[in-house]
């Protein structure tokens, strides 16, 4: 089916007057805050409360912004009269090249760039007030790559890339993992550095005091093909020690971007090409009882890793593309899938809404759920350095689409927050 999303707000936020949402505490909340959308790099970093969904540009714009999901309502997260939202004094000023946005307890924390050049964590009120800078992270640490996985479990930030080095007058190619703890009195830990020929992503998840994660290291074969040897392991916080689940070489499994950890085993998606050459993309999930991964159904909406959002109970599948253009404006239609985790289908839409012509890029990502919508958010930039971003709450019961509030942000000539 196929229906038409008007992107109409139920009421906006002047720039004099706006402020976020109220303080959510930690045990009203039905999403899991701990470690839900750890997507690999987009344009924009999402971190959701029961109410809202706070967002963060990456690069393009310094300032903490956020959706209310009951009215539509977005702005700056800073609660200051008459504040204009162009310097550092404004509550929702983060910092140049944010690198991360998450949400622990009844704080919202961020990585991004400080003085020097140096990384840094801070943290602030859900409110934007109180801000605090937590710890100043090492040199090299952070490496700036991009296909980063952060997230946020007990009291630390979990950093997971693949980052490179030149030894010897080679390059060479690291999967990497560590443990970046908040308080700064603790040292950093570095997880994992194991030398990979050739990788894409490393996903992580956290469960139960215990890190997930998934190398996938290729090596060619020959000019066409490549052999992939795919491994889970489990890394134990408290005891540091580390377990290999399953390996795999010269496996089917492709790139691995969305993993997601239950009770009983581990979902992931995997990209692959089938008999007829055609790439898609698959669901599967490893089980702890047995040790096997069983195949559970195809994400047949789009075709590539970031086309596919696994968290909190729900498996969402999207695509956007161009169907008609006229007079300046894209008409763009977003085919939606969402099943649960057995493989029921909740939802099979297309969504078809404008946006002005002459963007570069477009991203879609799963940047939320609670018990009656998946929230999809459309980023969209040019190279200007305009930056628009619009979420999207789809009914869980299949029911509709509505647009949340669309942020637009102006280029470096402007920097001005503006809603469409």
């Amino acid at each position: 089916m196929k229906k038409t999303l008007a992107l109409l707000l139920a009421a906006l936020l002047t720039l004099s007057a706006c402020g976020g949402p109220e303080p959510v505490e930690q045990e009203e909340r039905t999403v899991d805050t701990a470690r839900s959308f750890t997507h690999f790099d987009q344009n924009a970093f999402c971190a959701e409360t029961e109410d809202s969904i706070y967002f963060a540009f990456y690069y393009f714009w310094p300032y903490l912004l956020c959706v209310d999901k009951a009215t539509g309502i977005c702005g700056p997260v800073c609660g200051k009269p008459e504040c204009g939202h162009d310097d550092e004094t404004c509550n929702a000023y983060l910092g140049d090249d944010v690198l991360y946005v998450g949400i622990y307890r009844d704080r919202i924390y961020w990585v991004c760039s400080g003085s020097g050049y140096h990384d840094y964590v801070y943290s602030a009120a859900l409110d934007g007030s109180d801000h605090r800078q937590e710890r100043e992270i090492e040199d090299g640490l952070v490496p700036n790559d991009f296909n980063q996985y952060m997230v946020m479990y007990e009291g630390a930030i979990y950093l997971a890339t693949i980052t490179d080095s030149i030894k010897g007058g080679a390059q060479k190619e690291y999967n990497y993992i560590c443990r970046i703890p908040l308080d700064p009195q603790e040292e950093t830990e570095v997880i994992l550095q194991e030398e990979t020929p050739w990788s894409n992503y490393l996903p992580i998840q956290l469960y139960d005091g215990k890190l997930y994660f998934f190398t996938m290291n290729y090596e060619w074969v020959d000019d066409e093909t490549t052999a992939t040897c795919f491994k889970l392991r489990r890394w134990d916080i408290e005891s540091g020690e580390m377990e290999t689940l399953y390996a795999e070489d010269d496996s089917s499994f492709g790139n691995v971007t969305e993993p997601w950890v239950t009770e009983d085993g581990v979902l992931f998606n995997s990209y692959e090409k089938d008999d007829s050459g055609t790439w898609g993309m698959n669901i599967y999930k490893y089980e702890f009882e047995t040790g096997d991964i069983r195949y559970l159904f195809s994400n047949d909406v789009g075709d590539y890793a970031n086309h596919l959002g696994i968290a909190d109970g729900i498996v969402a599948g999207y695509w956007l593309y161009s169907s008609e253009a006229e007079e300046g404006v894209c008409v763009y239609d977003l085919p939606v899938k969402l099943w649960d985790f057995d493989g029921n289908i909740l939802v099979d839409e297309t969504y078809t809404f404008e946006l002005e012509q002459g963007y570069s890029s477009y991203f879609t990502w799963l940047c939320g759920r609670d018990e009656t919508n998946a929230y999809i958010a459309l980023s969209t930039s040019d190279v200007g350095a305009y930056v628009a971003l619009t979420i999207i709450a789809v009914a869980l019961d299949g029911s509709g689409a509505r647009a949340l509030g669309t942020g637009a942000l102006g280029n470096s000539s402007g920097r001005q927050f503006v809603v469409q």
